[in-house]
């Protein structure tokens, strides 16, 4: 088996021959495809040595053919049906010389060398190599006390926002974000979704000349800074944020996927959000047989949500997001997306008793969505519907024995008043003590 940089200079040998006296021109594009993509390839070897199957290891190198495809289109020295033939061409030499025979579709034996020692060391590159456990603040302004409250809790990932219609060039809270040593979850917006008094104000997902603008203020901010993973929008499906078209949203996605993906930064997307996902758990655990595990997510719903649950079509306004998360799990199991993401609160249901237990949910709800996808699940928000701190020791727990290697914890009071934070300023409260002592041996 070939060495990983063989791979890469037959790919450039290739590209060379394409190109020929073009070659002065393309030089500087390839370089910086291969640069980030060296990482990325790794992570796909190991992948595929994990049993992950062929057609999810399909999507992700027709990712990588998009990337490559649209350097080389910006370029705009050749005809597009020649860029695709040529990207296509340079990818297919990593799948053939690179991927085990069983990911690849045939029945050959291999030649029983072991990938270990060719790989890049991506131990500082793999987001979710070990359980990493993060919180977002929205109640403290300042990046310091942030940061501040954030180790104290032993934090090891924080989540904010940049809106990219208000981006400069370069953001003060981002870096000491970045030169905190915690990971950095940004949430990317198009658009800011607040005025300047504060009013929430959905924002349409971007379009046409919109779009365009979109992305070249996103390969302008992810050429100043690299965050451990990108969060496109928040909550795609809520409409106190977005407005727009599902399949708007899915353009966005995909768009962000390829700039970020040259950018050797990861994506996500914005959060799935239960009822929906519910609904959808529920009816999948009912189809299979699956009783038992069906009314604990049934248990979960509040009775408006129960009644849709169960008779399908009684909710119109339901059903239509019920259809339109279903069109987004297709999306995200086509397309290079690098995990699927929900947030989630515990209480769900308004009959919960306020003891400290969970619903007992959360797992059949990750399981659901991996099956849904073939993605890892990660959440970029958690919280409780509840102060008590018992709740939050077992809802950590839970996270913990459902293996979910990613997870933020949402620390704020919400303008409803029904969310609850771990720390009053920079003094942490009983729950956030809870949160400090697990994540000491998380």
């Amino acid at each position: 088996m070939q060495n990983l940089n063989e791979i890469f200079a037959q790919m450039v040998a290739l590209l060379t021959s394409a190109y020929a006296d073009k070659w002065p021109m393309v030089k500087d594009s390839v370089e910086t495809f291969i640069q980030y993509a060296k990482p990325r390839f790794t992570s796909y070897i190991q992948m595929a040595a994990d049993g992950v199957d062929a057609d999810h290891m399909l999507i992700f190198l027709k990712a990588e053919e998009k990337a490559l495809e649209q350097q080389l289109q910006t370029l705009e020295i050749i005809t597009l049906s020649s860029v695709q033939d040529i990207a296509n061409q340079a990818i297919e030499i990593f799948t053939n010389a690179f991927l085990p025979v069983e990911v690849k579709g045939t029945d050959e034996e291999t030649d029983g060398e072991s990938t270990e020692g060719m790989l890049i060391d991506t131990s500082k590159k793999n987001f979710v190599a070990q359980p990493v456990m993060g919180v977002m603040f929205a109640d403290e302004s300042d990046p310091d006390t942030k940061i501040s409250v954030a180790k104290q809790l032993g934090a090891k990932a924080i989540r904010t926002t940049i809106s990219l219609n208000r981006w400069t060039g370069k953001s003060l809270s981002l870096d000491k974000y970045f030169a905190s040593g915690l990971k950095v979850n940004v949430n990317v917006y198009a658009h800011n979704i607040s005025d300047e008094n504060g009013t929430r104000i959905p924002q349409p997902f971007p379009t046409g000349d919109a779009l365009e603008i979109y992305k070249a203020q996103l390969t302008d901010f992810l050429s100043k800074y690299q965050p451990d993973l990108l969060t496109i929008q928040n909550e795609e499906m809520v409409a106190l944020f977005n407005s727009g078209l599902k399949e708007d949203y899915v353009a966005q996605l995909f768009a962000s996927i390829v700039i970020a993906h040259m950018a050797g930064v990861r994506v996500t997307n914005g959060g799935l959000c239960a009822p929906v996902i519910l609904v959808l758990a529920y009816r999948n655990l009912i189809a299979a047989g699956r009783k038992e595990d069906a009314a604990i997510v049934f248990n979960a719903m509040d009775l408006r949500v129960q009644r849709a649950a169960a008779n399908i079509g009684s909710n119109k306004d339901i059903e239509a997001k019920v259809d339109d998360a279903n069109y987004l799990l297709q999306a995200y199991s086509k397309y290079g997306i690098d995990f699927v993401n929900f947030h989630w609160y515990e209480y769900q249901t308004l009959n919960h008793p306020d003891d400290g237990t969970t619903s007992g949910a959360l797992g059949l709800l990750i399981e659901f969505l991996q099956n849904a996808t073939g993605k890892k699940v990660i959440c970029t928000e958690m919280g409780q519907h509840s102060a008590n701190p018992q709740l939050t020791q077992n809802m950590l727990d839970e996270a913990q024995n459902c293996r979910l290697q990613f997870a933020i914890w949402a620390s704020f009071t919400s303008p409803k008043g029904n969310t609850f934070p771990l720390n009053d300023g920079e003094k942490l409260n009983a729950s956030g003590e809870v949160f400090k002592k697990f994540l000491a041996t998380y």
